[in-house]
């Protein structure tokens, strides 16, 4: 809302009351002086006041949002992995102080969700990170950042397909990250006499191997490897899986795409590329 239409809004309904000009004002805990004539008149002041004071924090978290991915590059740097596999953040109290509030509390929601990712994955695995599920994980009390910034990233996130390539590029770029999501293949249908019939045998020939079923589904994986000095081995997979009740054979391929797989949600088989990657895999499963 502008804040023109707030002015009309404002002073059509509310009507008018008189505050001498000069007099101080405190408006949920935003203290102003009356220094405008136009700002006399009460309560079309106040609720001026307070409709700025709100559109402020909303501008400031949102610009966070905005700029989150950037600044994850820089928190990353100061992550490190437990022995216990948690992800500790230990940010130097200079670069703390200096972060915005906003961001500085969704890097720390990120790492308690990525934590949280990994003890789900040795427990009862993946495939318990459903829709509803996941939404209920990142808000474990209700007006989470985290959740509110997966929810506008999922909508708004540049496709790694739509980035220009440069010659210096992040490992969140490279690989994939919140702000930069790699696109998900297009499933191709085979019917069972496209393959011989027997489909396990088919997959394995083609370097598939039997994903648990309690990872996002089960079906088949095949690891791929994209860009190691990065990415690590591996990060990626080819998908397959089958329909019984229409016997056919759903696949995806990702040969000839960047990277050339889907973020591999097996994260206790290889090395991550970044610390807070198992949450990217686990928001990335989910919303496609």
């Amino acid at each position: 809302m502008s804040i023109a239409m707030n002015l009309r809004f404002y002073w059509v309904s509310t009507g008018t009351s008189f505050a001498d000009e000069g007099e101080d004002v405190v408006v949920k805990g935003v203290h102003m002086s009356i220094k405008h004539p136009w700002l006399r008149y009460f309560p079309f002041g106040l609720c001026f006041i307070s409709s700025l004071a709100g559109a402020e924090v909303h501008s400031k978290k949102h610009k966070a949002f905005a700029s989150f991915g950037e600044d994850l590059k820089i928190f990353h740097t100061y992550m490190s992995k437990q022995d216990s596999g948690h992800i500790r953040l230990d940010l130097p109290s200079d670069i703390a102080s200096a972060t915005d509030e906003h961001s500085l509390a969704l890097v720390h929601e990120l790492v308690a969700f990525t934590n949280t990712v990994i003890e789900r994955s040795r427990s009862s695995g993946m495939k318990s990170f459903s829709g509803d599920d996941l939404g209920q994980l990142v808000t474990p009390k209700p007006g989470s950042l985290l959740r509110e910034y997966l929810q506008i990233v999922g909508n708004h996130a540049e496709p790694m397909s739509s980035m220009t390539l440069r010659d210096s590029q992040s490992v969140e770029e490279v690989c994939g990250s919140f702000s930069y999501p790699t696109q998900p293949a297009p499933w191709k249908t085979l019917t069972a006499d496209q393959f011989g019939g027997d489909y396990v045998a088919y997959l394995f020939r083609l370097g598939f191997h039997t994903t648990p079923e309690d990872i996002f589904g089960g079906g088949f994986t095949k690891p791929k490897t994209y860009r190691p000095e990065l990415c690590q081995w591996d990060s990626f997979r080819d998908h397959a899986y089958w329909k019984s009740d229409y016997k056919v054979l759903q696949i995806q391929i990702y040969d000839g795409m960047t990277p050339n797989g889907e973020p591999n949600p097996e994260i206790n088989n290889y090395t991550w590329p970044y610390p807070t990657w198992p949450a990217y895999v686990a928001w990335w499963h989910v919303k496609n």
